[in-house]
Formats: C-alpha cells, structure tokens, sequence
C-alpha cells in the first residue's frame, strides 16, 4: 500500500512524534510510506519524510497552518491510506485520536472552574484552533482509532457526528529497549553517577510537562510522607518550571526533588528508580507508564490516566482518585515504599502486563484496520 502518515513531528521522544516514528518505521518494512510532517520535528527514519514547512510563531497559527497544509498535500499524493494523527491533518482516512481536547478542556474547567480558567481557555486562540481541527478532522475519518477506551468515549460524546464513525481501540506499544535483559543490574552505577544513594527509594516522573503531570502535587505528598528515605526524580527532555524547585524548597524537600534533563533517552530514569508516579487530571494514555511498566516499576496513578485501563489496583500498583489530596497520595507512597517485596511483586505483574502491548504487535493491528478502509474506499466487500 502507499500510506501517507500526517504528524507535526517523526522522531524517538514521547507522544506523537513517537508514535508516528515507531510506525514509520515498521510500515516501511512492508508498504510505501511518507511522512508528511514538519521538518524541523523529524528525523531520518525508514519511510520518505515530506516536508510540510510552516512558520513556528504564533503557535497556534503554526498549527492552524500545518493541518490545512498537510490535508492539501495529502489529497494531492495518490495515497491508498492518509492515517492522520488527532488534529495534525484536515482530514484522514484512518484517523488516531491520541487526546480529546474538547473533552479534556471541560474536565479542567470542571476541576478548576475559576474565572482565570475559564478566560484562559475560552479565549485561547491555540485552544479554539485545536478544537476547530479536532472536530473536522475526526468527525470526517472513515476509521477512528482511540488510543484507550476512555478516549473513545471522550470523542463521541462531545462530537455526536463520530457516533456514526467505527472507533477501534488499540494501544500504543513500548520498544524493544525496554526490554532488555539485564537492565536492573545497572542500577547501582547508574545511581551513582547522578548521586542517590543506594539506600533511596525514588519515585520517577517521566514528562515534558511535568506541571500536567502532577508534579505539583506530588511534590506536596513528598513534604507528607512517614519515610524520609523517599526522593522524587522529574526526568524531562525540556525545561522545567522553576515553580516546582521553589515549591520544593518552601515546603523543605528540595534537597529530595531531583530534576533530570533525560532528552530523548528516558531510560535511565526508569532503571533507577523503584516506584513510577503520576497524578494527571486529565491524561488520554500515558505512555511513560507503559514504559515504566515493561522496565518492571510498580505505578501510583489516577484512574483517568488511559493506560490504567491496563491494571487493576493492588495488582501492577495503585490507583487514585483525580483529585486525591496530599494525605491520600502520600499514604499510598509510604504504601509502597515501606514493602521491598510488594514493590516487586507488583513490578513483576506490570513488566508482564506490559510485554503484551509492543510497538510490533500495534502495527499488524493497524495494517488490517488499513485493508478494511481501502476495500471500502474502492468499493469492495469488506472482511
């Protein structure tokens, strides 16, 4: 098949641009792909990058025009499939809902329903542009694919013309790097070239954002916890907020809150530590959590997260509320970290859990929702 891939970025990282690079890469194995992104945000990869060139600023007019000019290029190319990521295209055969943006501004709005809130989201030129691109793409898919049933539901309850659109759930995969034999046995060294001490029980969180991701609040609950032998590791391949080193500082933990600029290699922050955490209050997957998972960490996170449809709590670790208090969070933290053997038990059961879901075993389950959208497209009988 010829099979154009809309993205805003191809390259090893998190998120999208991940997603897309992982399956560029095994599509091209196999099938003709391009990848129509921009090329600031890609990287060499199997597939041919078509280079989608916009301005970066203002940022919402970057995307506004990236999507508009991708969907152009797309109907342009004679492709079998046009698979476009959320609100990167105009429109797509095959269409991936990574996030609901609509839906995850109401649950803000919910949470925080204060005036500062609601002015910053009803009058965001970014947000109204990614909710105008999200809908028209979505609602004109032939397939829709939800990276967890929670996202699914998401867009058809805020876009009722998705209702009449299949939606297929598949999850998004970990590479092979995680899996590794021997990955735990570098611990210690690892350790030590960053300075924590063998002894520490740290508590890692992998995110771009780590505000989103409840860094705020977690470092709340370290500021509560009975075990001062816990450390909280922020590993980021961007900036971080210098909010989260003054909060830490002002509630006297800063010496136990560790910043990591990891870029696109997080691995390392996974393999030293013992307990992964993250408290969103609105998250469509999580991939950090798979990849923690397969790396063997137990989890503390919010039953919002996507990728907590995958456990159950008490089994590959623990699930809160979206909007468990400090107390809450810090009680489940000295939970785990008072019990070596829990901590593994519980990282047994997640790394097994997560060996069911790879990038390879994503792409075979894309490649059949392909064929049925092409033999619908030509107007043959579909299997």
């Amino acid at each position: 098949m010829r099979i154009a891939l809309i993205s805003r970025g191809c390259r090893p990282g998190a998120g999208i641009e991940l997603y897309t690079y992982e399956l560029a890469q095994r599509l091209a194995e196999r099938h003709e792909v391009h990848v129509l992104t921009n090329p600031r945000e890609a990287v060499d990869c199997n597939a041919e990058i078509v280079p989608i060139k916009v301005p970066d600023r203002p940022w919402w007019f970057s995307i506004y025009s990236f999507s508009k000019a991708a969907g152009r290029a797309a109907r342009q190319g004679q492709y079998d499939i046009v698979h476009t990521q959320g609100s990167d295209g105009t429109w797509g055969d095959v269409v991936t809902a990574h996030s609901c943006h609509l839906a995850g501004m109401r649950a803000s709005l919910r949470l925080h329903p204060g005036m500062e809130n609601q002015m910053r989201k009803g009058f965001s030129p970014a947000h109204r542009t990614i909710v105008s691109l999200e809908r028209m793409a979505f609602s004109s898919a032939r397939q829709l694919i939800a990276i967890s049933r929670r996202v699914g539901k998401q867009v058809r309850a805020v876009y009722p013309t998705t209702r009449r659109i299949s939606c297929q759930v598949v999850y998004p995969g970990t590479g092979e790097k995680y899996w590794e034999p021997g990955l735990r046995e570098q611990r210690d060294e690892l350790r030590a070239q960053l300075g924590i001490a063998r002894e520490k029980i740290v508590l890692v969180l992998v995110a771009n954002s780590p505000r989103l991701k409840g860094a705020e609040r977690l470092i709340r609950a370290l500021a509560q916890v009975r075990n001062r032998r816990i450390d909280l590791l922020i590993a980021s391949g961007k900036d971080y907020p210098p909010s989260l080193a003054a909060l830490a500082g002002k509630l006297g933990v800063r010496e136990r809150v560790r910043f990591l600029a990891v870029g696109a290699d997080v691995l390392s922050a996974y393999v030293v530590g013992d307990i992964y955490t993250a408290l969103p209050e609105y998250e469509a997957f999580g991939l950090a959590m798979l990849e923690a998972m397969a790396c063997g960490l137990p989890l503390i996170i919010t039953r919002h997260a996507g990728a907590a449809e995958l456990i159950k709590s008490g089994q590959a670790g623990l699930l809160l509320p979206a909007l468990a208090d400090d107390e809450t969070v810090a009680q489940a933290l000295d939970h785990l970290a008072d019990s070596m053997d829990l901590r593994q038990s519980m990282g047994q059961a997640a790394r097994l859990i997560a060996r069911q879901y790879s990038w390879d075993r994503m792409v075979p389950e894309l490649e059949r929702v392909y064929e049925r959208v092409k033999a619908e497209k030509e107007g043959k009988p579909v299997r």
